[in-house]
């Protein structure tokens, strides 16, 4: 993989039914082998769990260890470099669209499920508060928060 790496191969998370764990997740961020990309994956199989969303994707990869800037880079100037679309998309510049998403850094405690059968508890979430796209500002109704909650008491029952 370090090979791949050095030869250019992108590396990324795809958080879906099957393709992200927490011991794997862990263990390449602690050798310093992070993806180089986030994306979630999401669809109508894994938006009830394991995958939620990109935002709680997000917080999965801040919780094994990946520094926020870091989370930040992997899924906005990352992603538009893989793509050859770094010139419009995936930073803040004069001359590009504003598509932005705020997030707030919540405190407390949210069992989050990976895709391989693992539930960790997750002490930071990023929960997505509003969208700015092409310069106009649009609040979020963050379903998820509801989602989480829902599987968290199912969890608790079983």
């Amino acid at each position: 993989m370090w090979r791949a790496r050095e030869k250019g191969v992108l590396f990324d998370i795809g958080h879906g039914v099957g393709a992200f764990a927490y011991r794997v997740a862990r263990a390449a961020v602690e050798q310093g082998f992070p993806p180089d990309t986030i994306s979630s994956d999401v669809h109508r199989h894994n938006i009830d769990g394991p995958c939620f969303d990109q935002a709680t994707t997000l917080s999965k990869l801040l919780h094994v260890g990946m520094e926020l800037p870091d989370i930040a880079r992997a899924s906005t100037w990352s992603p538009a470099r893989a793509v050859n679309r770094q010139q419009s998309l995936g930073s803040l510049s004069p001359g590009r669209e504003a598509d932005i998403t705020a997030f707030e850094l919540r405190a407390g405690s949210w069992a989050l499920p990976d895709a391989a059968g693992a539930t960790e508890v997750v002490e930071r979430l990023l929960v997505p508060r509003f969208v700015v796209r092409r310069g106009v500002v649009l609040d979020i109704d963050w379903p998820v928060e509801g989602l989480l909650a829902r599987w968290q008491t199912a969890q608790s029952i079983i």
